[in-house]
């Protein structure tokens, strides 16, 4: 009986393996961030609706929806062998990363919209209150020229509403001067926020810029690339010397096997077995992937 060539007992496991999991905890991540901003936008922004009375539920909805596809995605980070597969769950990150801004600058709007809506109407109420209380007080004025006891009453109303008046003036002046706050402000943006905090932990001393850290947050994240061959989907591949063996342990394999080490450039061998007839652990992990 002639024995099937065997992978070399040196050799080691590809470091195909290595850039795999190395991409799917990277994608992994990004997702798992994603949906935590999500969530933070998602509580941030119902707070602050209930505050103003804003009927914020569609958005919300959409918020929550966005968290949960990002939840999803981390999920499925975790078994990628694919480059075809890691394109499509990346482009559902971007996805998924483009509705979260877009809620986010919706809702933002609307809150700062009804903050600018109640702003407005305090400031028309309280040109209308000077505007009454100057048309009472010159009516008082009027009748208060001549002598008795109802124009001595009237002027002294006269005095008591001029300072009334004084005081809502103050007022008014005040909430010209006041500048409602923007939506941003509302409702921070946490891939902002969590930007400026690196930014601002690499930085100490006189040098650091806040101006200089406001741009830099806007910078994009690395762009996240999968490895360009997928992991065999028999056997487990081995390196040594800067050739690669696919190691099979089944005959069954074999017709796959053939195609699988084409694609990698392997050698295709029968797995090596130790003193007691098992297979190493590195072909377990390959075929587990």
């Amino acid at each position: 009986e002639v024995a099937p060539p065997r992978r070399p007992p040196a050799a080691r496991q590809d470091a195909l393996y290595r850039r795999w999991e190395t991409f799917r905890r990277a994608l992994a991540d990004r997702f798992e961030t994603l949906a935590e901003q999500a969530g933070r936008v998602v509580r941030d922004g119902r707070r602050q609706a209930e505050r103003l009375g804003v009927d914020a539920t569609q958005s919300l909805r959409t918020l929550e929806d966005v968290a949960e596809r990002a939840k999803q995605g981390r999920d499925e980070a975790g078994s990628l062998a694919e480059p075809a597969e890691a394109t499509r769950l990346l482009e559902r990150l971007d996805a998924a990363g483009a509705a979260l801004r877009r809620e986010h600058e919706q809702l933002a709007e609307q809150l700062a919209r009804a903050v600018r809506e109640r702003h407005q109407a305090r400031l028309a109420e309280a040109e209308r209150q000077v505007g009454r209380l100057a048309e009472r007080i010159g009516q008082l004025q009027d009748s208060s020229k001549g002598k008795g006891p109802r124009a001595k009453r009237d002027r002294d109303e006269a005095r008591r509403l001029a300072r009334d008046l004084k005081e809502r003036k103050s007022e008014l002046v005040k909430l010209r001067e006041q500048t409602p706050p923007t939506g941003a402000q509302l409702l921070a943006a946490p891939w902002l926020a969590e930007k400026a905090s690196a930014i601002a932990r690499k930085k100490s001393g006189p040098k650091f810029a806040p101006t200089a850290a406001r741009q830099e947050t806007t910078a994009k994240p690395t762009r996240l690339v999968p490895p360009e061959e997928a992991l065999p989907h028999v056997g487990c591949l081995y390196e040594a010397d800067g050739q690669r063996w696919l190691a099979i342990t089944r005959w069954e394999q074999l017709e796959e096997a053939r195609l699988e080490a084409e694609r990698l450039g392997a050698r295709l061998v029968a797995e090596v077995a130790d003193a007691d007839g098992a297979t190493s652990q590195a072909a377990e992990d390959g075929a587990a992937a």
